[in-house]
C-alpha cells in the first residue's frame, strides 16, 4: 500500500510500514478487513477480469495523509480470473501473471525497525527494547539498521522490485552504508 503515495519520504513508508505491520497468526485483524471493505468504490466482474477502485478519502484515512498526494493510478487495479469447476463446487483462480516478488519478511522486518528506532528515540535502551520483544540485543540493533535504508531502496522493497539477493538474510550479514547514494551502488550489485 505504501505505492499508493505520490513521492513518499522514508519517514511515510515507514509510518505506512507501520501502519500495515501485523503479528497475528492470520495477518488481518476483522477490523482491518471491514476498514479495507468500506476503502472499496467500485469493484466489478467481467468475464475473465476483476477490477478494484479504491476510494480515495478511505485509503488517505487509513494511511493518515491528505487524499490528493495519493497515486491516483495506483487507486485502480485489474486481475484475471478463471472459474474451475471441482466436483459440485465452483472455484474462483486468481491469476497472478503480473505478480512481483514483494518480500513480506523484509518488509516487516523493516517496519519493526522503525518501531524500536521510534522507541529509542523516547528514550528506551536497546536492552528495554530486546526484553520487551523476547529478542537478543545483537537482534535489536541488526533490525534497527533497516531503519535507516535509503528511500529509493525502500520504495523499491515495497513494490517488490528490488534485486533478488536483498533480503533480510542478506542484510544482517552485511553492514550497508549509511550515504544513501554508496547504499544505491552496493545493492544495484546483487
Amino acid at each position: 500500500m505504501a505505492d499508493l503515495l505520490q513521492q513518499p519520504s522514508t519517514d511515510e513508508i515507514a509510518r505506512i510500514l507501520r501502519i500495515l505491520d501485523c503479528d497475528d497468526a492470520t495477518g488481518t485483524s476483522r477490523q482491518e478487513l471491514a476498514l479495507i471493505l468500506d476503502g472499496i468504490e467500485q469493484a466489478r466482474v467481467t468475464p475473465g477480469e476483476i477490477k478494484i477502485v479504491l476510494q480515495a478519502d478511505a485509503v488517505a484515512a487509513i494511511l493518515n495523509v491528505p487524499a490528493d498526494r495519493l497515486n491516483a493510478e495506483r487507486l485502480c487495479f485489474a486481475t484475471a480470473f478463471q472459474f474451475r469447476k471441482r466436483g459440485v463446487e465452483m472455484k474462483l483462480v486468481v491469476a497472478h501473471t503480473e505478480q512481483k516478488a514483494v518480500d513480506q519478511v523484509l518488509i516487516r522486518n523493516i517496519a519493526r525497525a522503525h518501531r524500536y528506532h521510534d522507541a529509542v528515540k523516547e528514550g528506551f535502551t536497546i536492552d528495554e527494547i530486546a526484553a520487551r520483544e523476547n529478542l537478543s540485543r545483537t537482534r535489536i540493533v541488526q533490525l534497527i539498521d533497516l531503519a535507516f535504508l535509503a528511500p529509493a531502496v525502500l520504495q523499491s522493497i515495497i513494490w517488490g522490485e528490488q534485486p533478488v539477493g536483498l533480503t533480510s538474510e542478506w542484510l544482517q550479514r552485511n553492514d550497508l552504508p549509511i550515504d544513501w547514494r554508496a547504499q544505491r551502488r552496493l545493492i544495484a550489485a546483487l
